[in-house]
C-alpha cells in the first residue's frame, strides 16, 4: 500500500439548501493510476429538519471541551495524562471516535481508555497491537457507541494510559 497521502481533492462551503449531487469521475489507467477514497465530510444545513447524514468533529472544534493535560500539535490533539478529559454535546442517534496511530510510536503496546453518554456507565476502549514504523495509520476507529435515542447527547471520552504507553489522539483532516 503507498504512503497516506492527507490531501483533500476536492471541497465546497455554504451550498444552498436542497439536494445536491457529488460525481466522482477518475480519469486514467487502471494499472498505473491508483485513487484510495478515504471519506466525506458532510455538514448539514442549520436549517435542516432532519438529516442521515454524519457530522464530524474535527479535533480544533470550539465545541469541544478539552480538560488539563491535552496538547495541539499539528493536525492532533493528545495527551499522556491519566485521567485527561475531552467532552462535547452532539445531536444525534449513534457516535464514533476516531485516532492516529503515529509512526513514531511504533513499540506502542496500548492506547486505552473510557467513554460515556450522557453520564451514563462508561465503556472501556483499548487500540492495541503493533503494526509498522515506516508509515502512520489514520482515521483509526477507538470506538463506536450502541445505537442512541434520536436526540442530544454529551459523550465524555477518558484517556486511562499514562506517559510509559502510546499516547491518545483525535484527528483533524488527514
Amino acid at each position: 500500500m503507498p504512503f497516506p497521502n492527507p490531501v483533500t481533492v476536492c471541497q465546497e462551503h455554504q451550498l444552498a439548501d436542497g439536494p445536491h449531487t457529488l460525481r466522482l469521475n477518475l480519469i486514467g489507467s487502471p494499472t498505473t493510476n491508483v485513487l484510495i477514497f478515504d471519506h466525506i465530510q458532510y455538514v448539514p444545513s442549520p436549517h435542516a429538519i432532519s438529516s442521515k447524514g454524519a457530522i464530524i468533529f474535527q479535533n480544533n472544534d470550539p465545541d469541544l471541551e478539552y480538560g488539563p493535560g491535552w496538547n495541539h500539535i499539528d493536525n492532533a490533539t493528545m495527551t499522556n495524562q491519566t485521567g485527561s478529559m475531552v467532552a462535547f454535546d452532539f445531536v444525534g442517534t449513534l457516535v464514533s471516535a476516531f485516532t492516529i496511530l503515529p509512526k513514531e510510536f511504533f513499540e506502542w503496546n496500548s492506547m486505552p481508555g473510557s467513554y460515556s453518554i450522557d453520564n451514563g456507565s462508561s465503556k472501556s476502549f483499548d487500540q492495541t497491537g503493533h503494526l509498522s514504523r515506516v508509515v502512520a495509520y489514520y482515521n483509526q476507529r477507538l470506538f463506536e457507541s450502541p445505537p442512541l435515542a434520536s436526540g442530544h447527547h454529551k459523550l465524555a471520552i477518558i484517556y486511562a494510559g499514562n506517559s510509559e504507553i502510546n499516547p491518545l489522539y483525535l484527528l483533524s483532516d488527514c
